[in-house]
């Protein structure tokens, strides 16, 4: 998916995509948090499906599943189940974001030849 994306934007245009996706995870994920102790459904929602766009199109597929199951379940307000989801994001992104800022430092070493003529 990454590679992809850097031959369809340049490794320029790649590297902005991940700043730009790096600097709003956390503050996307504090949405997530606050959204489900204020037990505010729709919102919850909401922000699980605005974060899995950015996830499914960085390849950060286990993620991106995670915001699915937090969107469906979202509606029907199953606290337990919710909280599971919100922490289980939590724990697992570490270690995406680390593999994403590692791209973002040497891409054409770490995707290959992006493109670049």
């Amino acid at each position: 998916m990454l590679r992809e994306l850097a031959e369809f934007c340049g490794e320029e245009g790649l590297i902005l995509l991940l700043d730009t996706f790096l600097e709003d995870f956390e503050h996307n994920m504090e949405k997530l948090r606050t959204a489900l102790l204020d037990r505010d459904w729709r919102s919850l929602a909401r922000h699980a499906h605005s974060m899995r766009s950015g996830l499914g199109s960085l390849g950060a597929t286990g993620l991106c599943e995670l915001a699915r199951a937090i969107e469906e379940h979202a509606p029907a307000g199953d606290t337990a189940t919710l909280t599971d989801l919100v922490r289980t994001m939590d724990a697992a992104s570490p270690q995406v974001l680390a593999a994403l800022r590692d791209i973002r430092q040497d891409p054409d070493r770490r995707l290959g030849d992006t493109g670049k003529q």
